[in-house]
């Protein structure tokens, strides 16, 4: 979706400005790689042309960073990629990240240009998929009996005592389910409720404002306490597109604090929001950025608790917040990702057993221009090694959107469902859900269930639904447009269904504990 989750690969020269490089005179003779890695790889990964085909750097990329850099009138056709509804470029200019007057030369631009085109091959090597089989036999599938068409569920959680909160962005609703898929009730709370946090007090909700990426502070958290007799209330507001939200004790002084991602479009953050008599109060830790996710863990052992946050857009990566003393971080880069990967999730998770935090991660966001398969997309395992991350696994998926590891056949060790928002419908359309049994030393077998593409998910999560102890799974639909005209099938298919949200339930007969990832 133009503008989605993840704005990705529209940021590869976002910072280019800011850089100290950036404005150098070029010395006479340097090659086009040698010019784009001047300009290119201050603030972010190199973008290797070999990351995308070179019709993408030619009528996508190459065009939108033309119009960063300054070139305006020459990229007019862009413009509308960088404007806000009723604002055009205002918010842009106001922040000055992007120059209205050109930072590059004519001649060094066209280097540049060149040498993309010269190097980037006419399509990506996309052999190799793993198979994927069917029935998923551990797994019945459930439906509720409402339909949305056309289905926009941009929340979907399983809460305790067997109910499922759902939101839904076309009517702006927070809707509760029981554990037989009956809804129970449904309240008016604005565009993208996107998520939830219970506590013992109440139940905070996150809330884009905008669905598509936007600057504008539209966004806001909700409260809805446990005692009844009083009304929910609007704590934080004001805030640019947050999509995500963690609480805890930062600064250690008895209170509980917000950690809110605005992810935004060019100019989102991440910040704290101390917990105070009056309220709250933020303390920014990176922006403009654009954090996704961010959880409140000991990652070090130090008795402090940290930050670790996943941020897209042009500098994409895991980064972890050191807390050295009461409020104050120190920012680390855990994994540095490349400006095409289209991050879309990340979990912390002890995979291995041995007591400390991994990262589990998807990449798979394919949205700001005409999809293509991305032979680098899919789950990745990070292992914990003393504080650095090694990667132990990759599974390729294209549009891979969401991961959970889960003992879901209860043998004793973990297996992993995950969804693909941007599976290859053409091909492989039944990839757009996986069940990946664990087979030992990091082998898994493949399976999905029957017409898995029936909806397109979005979303997902994992808990004890029907309270049988064994964990089931819930997947969020969302219809968006397929811009291949051949495959129209799948779009027409999504709005006839209009199924908001399916659930997968675990048909085990035993019973073992067991946990659950952070929301």
């Amino acid at each position: 979706m133009k503008g989605s989750i993840l704005f990705g690969m529209l940021m590869i020269f976002l910072l280019v400005m800011a850089c100290p490089e950036a404005g150098e005179n070029l010395a006479e003779g340097e090659t086009g790689e040698a010019l784009a890695r001047r300009y290119c790889s201050n603030c972010h990964q190199f973008p290797a042309p070999t990351l995308l085909d070179r019709t993408t750097w030619q009528q996508e990329i190459l065009p939108k960073m033309g119009y960063m850099m300054g070139m305006r009138q020459l990229y007019d056709s862009m413009a509308h990629h960088f404007t806000e509804e009723q604002l055009g470029t205002q918010l842009i200019d106001q922040t000055e990240i992007f120059p209205r007057e050109t930072t590059i030369s004519p001649e060094a631009w066209q280097k540049i240009r060149q040498f993309y085109l010269d190097q980037a091959p006419a399509q990506l090597d996309t052999a190799g998929r793993p198979p994927i089989t069917s029935p998923l036999d551990i797994f019945s599938v459930r439906l509720p009996e409402e339909r949305f068409s056309p289905p926009g569920t941009s929340l979907i959680q399983i809460m305790e005592g067997g109910k499922i909160m759902m939101g839904d962005i076309h009517q702006g609703l927070l809707l509760q389910y029981d554990r037989d898929l009956h809804l129970l009730k449904s309240a008016p709370v604005g565009t993208g409720a996107v998520h939830l946090n219970p506590t013992e007090e109440g139940l905070w909700l996150t809330v884009m404002g905008n669905f598509l990426a936007s600057d504008q502070a539209e966004g806001y958290l909700v409260f809805y306490p446990r005692d009844k007799q009083l009304p929910p209330t609007r704590p934080v507001t004001g805030l640019k597109r947050p999509v995500h939200t963690a609480l805890g004790d930062l600064n250690q002084d008895g209170q509980t604090d917000i950690l809110i991602c605005e992810f935004g479009k060019w100019n989102g953050q991440l910040s704290w929001w101390e917990a105070g008599g009056d309220g709250y109060r933020p303390h920014i830790l990176s922006g403009p950025s654009a954090p996704m996710r961010a959880y409140i863990e000991d990652l070090n052992g130090d008795g402090r608790p940290d930050i670790i946050a996943l941020f897209g857009q042009g500098r994409e990566g895991i980064r972890a917040f050191y807390q050295e003393e009461a409020g104050q971080f120190r920012e680390e880069e855990l994994i540095a990702l490349h400006p095409a990967m289209g991050s879309s999730f990340f979990n912390l998770r002890d995979v291995d057993g041995d007591g400390d935090l991994d990262i589990l991660y998807t990449a798979g966001d394919n949205a700001d221009y005409r999809p293509i398969r991305k032979p680098y997309q899919g789950i990745y395992l990070y292992l914990n090694e003393n504080g650095s991350f090694r990667q132990e696994f990759f599974y390729p998926l294209y549009g891979a959107y969401r991961v959970a590891a889960e003992d879901f056949d209860q043998d004793g060790d973990l297996d992993l469902a995950a969804i693909s928002f941007f599976p290859d419908y053409r091909n492989q359309p039944e990839a757009s859900f996986v069940y990946l049994e664990n087979q030992g030393d990091y082998q898994f077998s493949a399976s999905t269930f029957q017409d898995a593409a029936r909806e397109r998910w979005i979303s997902m999560d994992v808990g004890d639904l029907d309270a049988d102890g064994d964990l089931d799974i819930v997947l969020g639909a969302l219809a968006f447009e397929i811009p291949d005209a051949e495959l129209q099938h799948f779009q027409e298919a999504w709005l006839r269904n209009g199924i908001p949200f399916l659930v997968l339930e675990n048909q085990l007969d035993q019973a073992f504990p067991t946990t659950k990832l952070h929301n």
